[in-house]
């Protein structure tokens, strides 16, 4: 098994992907969501991996006690990839 670090950039704020409409999808879903800090810092990393060209699969540990907003997380990657038109099954 072989593992792969993610560039420092994903975890900034400031990161921009190279799509300009995915920055956009990305900065919408965050404001829709009403995303704190910290379930921002998570999709972040996951957003802005997903936005990059040719990604290798991500493998990321989501984890806290109930009701810190794992969930909330997940709605939003999932309304994220629908708007980018990659549909995740059910």
């Amino acid at each position: 098994m072989t593992v792969k670090l993610l560039p420092a950039e994903y975890f900034l704020h400031t990161f921009q992907t190279q799509n300009p409409n995915d920055q956009e999808i990305i900065s919408n879903i965050i404001e829709v969501f009403s995303l704190n800090k910290e379930q921002k810092r998570a999709f972040h990393i996951i957003a802005n991996h997903a936005s990059d060209i040719n990604p290798q699969q991500l493998k990321m540990y989501l984890g806290g006690m109930g009701g810190t907003g794992k969930t909330q997380v997940i709605k939003a990657l999932i309304a994220m990839f629908n708007q980018r038109q990659e549909i995740i099954g059910s």
